[in-house]
């Protein structure tokens, strides 16, 4: 099994590896959005379904709040399409599930990875104390 994933080539967190994100349009549905934005950053469609609504409260070392943020996770079944490896910002590419936990990734990329398996949908909600930002 392998994942897509992105690693970026711009600030903040140049260098480290990720999943596709963005942003919801006022009025885009989430499944709409997901489609969106796979299509904008990795040229592939796919079937895709809702996994994990994931809250994240990142503070720094101090305990201030840094960010607020709400991922909708989904899974895309059967990607067809050209991958587009480089795009504005960063780089694409499939990564193999035994490799995904290796160099350097995202803070809550093994948290996520922990979730995916799971049949059903599911809410996650983790507060991260980050150094750099």
């Amino acid at each position: 099994q392998e994942y897509l994933m992105q690693t970026r080539l711009k600030q903040p967190f140049f260098g480290v590896r990720g999943f596709i994100t963005g942003k919801i349009k006022i009025g885009e549905s989430v499944l709409k959005t997901a489609k969106r934005e796979l299509y904008e950053e990795s040229n592939l469609r796919g079937s895709i379904e809702h996994k994990i609504v994931y809250h994240e409260l990142i503070h720094n070392n101090k305990g201030k709040l840094l960010e607020d943020k709400y991922f909708f996770i989904e899974h895309v079944k059967n990607p067809k399409g050209k991958l587009k490896t480089d795009f504005e910002g960063g780089r694409n590419e499939w990564v193999k599930r035994k490799n995904i936990l290796s160099g350097e990734i995202f803070y809550d990329i093994a948290d996520i990875i922990k979730i995916i398996g799971t049949e059903h949908p599911q809410f996650l909600e983790k507060t991260y104390e980050v150094v750099n930002y």
